[in-house]
């Protein structure tokens, strides 16, 4: 609105204050967010690869740089750096994680973005995956501490698929390769009888 001031003898007042309308201010943010945290495999051999995915999204009004990081439990497995995020739009980030200088047991799985300028939201810039992924002898595709005639069961019912059909069970493919075959059944039988 706009008001003149009365002058001296004036008579008409009513003409002096105009107001045209309302102004929306919207208040612009900035903010990353990790919406998802994918891991292939709940059951993978000491010294193998899985694969974790994660989405994160732009939730804030400007184009934004940040890096993405895989934690296993505390320790950095990978940092994808200078991802770039339009306002709304969300990627898919790939990790791989490599087993060798693990020890055996159940590990937690999650993916933090580093905060962008600005960014008061920090509290979506972390997320754990939903399960576990257990580090154990190759051919324990069960996950109960050793190789025994059930796992062999478990990748022989698998044994043929790929990656795709029904039959088909990620963890049974013990080598990543996209199908359970002989190659996973001689990775196993090489175990047999282990435990810890």
């Amino acid at each position: 609105s706009v008001s003149a001031d009365v002058v001296a003898n004036e008579t008409d007042t009513l003409d002096n204050t105009f107001i045209y309308g309302e102004v929306y201010v919207e208040v612009l943010s900035h903010d990353v967010a990790v919406i998802n945290v994918t891991i292939f495999k709940t059951v993978v051999g000491l010294g193998y690869l899985t694969f974790v995915n994660s989405t994160i999204k732009n939730q804030g009004d400007f184009i934004e740089i940040t890096n993405a990081t895989l934690y296993i439990n505390t320790t950095i497995i990978q940092t994808i750096t200078q991802i770039i995020l339009t306002s709304g739009n969300l990627t898919i980030i790939s990790f791989t994680w490599n087993t060798t200088s693990f020890s055996y047991g159940n590990y937690a799985v999650s993916v933090a973005l580093d905060p962008v300028l600005n960014e008061s939201d920090i509290d979506d810039n972390i997320l754990a995956a939903f399960q576990e992924v257990c580090v154990t002898i190759p051919g324990d595709v069960d996950a109960d501490q050793d190789v025994d005639i059930f796992d062999i069961v478990m990748i022989a019912g698998a044994y043929g698929s790929e990656d795709g059909d029904p039959e088909y069970s990620i963890n049974c493919d013990i080598d990543n390769d996209g199908d359970v075959d002989i190659f996973d059944i001689v990775a196993a039988c090489g175990h047999y009888g282990e435990s810890w």
